[in-house]
């Protein structure tokens, strides 16, 4: 996920996300790589645990029955 603009909202970033210099983050992240530009602004918390990130991405991709 690559932020340019505004953003309010819980961010699941199973591949990482980029706040670039223009951006603003304002919520929790989860996922295996954060990236902060040199200007951007990011207020939240951050969940590095991508094995559960994954996993309910799969769940969600699959469907709940595991098909």
């Amino acid at each position: 996920v690559i932020v340019s603009g505004e953003l309010k909202g819980t961010i699941e970033a199973i591949n990482g996300l980029e706040i670039t210099g223009t951006g603003r983050v304002y919520g929790d992240v989860t996922g295996d790589r954060l990236i902060v530009d040199e200007g951007a602004i990011y207020k939240g918390n951050v969940n590095m645990d991508i094995i559960t990130s994954k996993k309910k991405y799969e769940e969600e991709k699959l469907g709940r029955s595991g098909r």
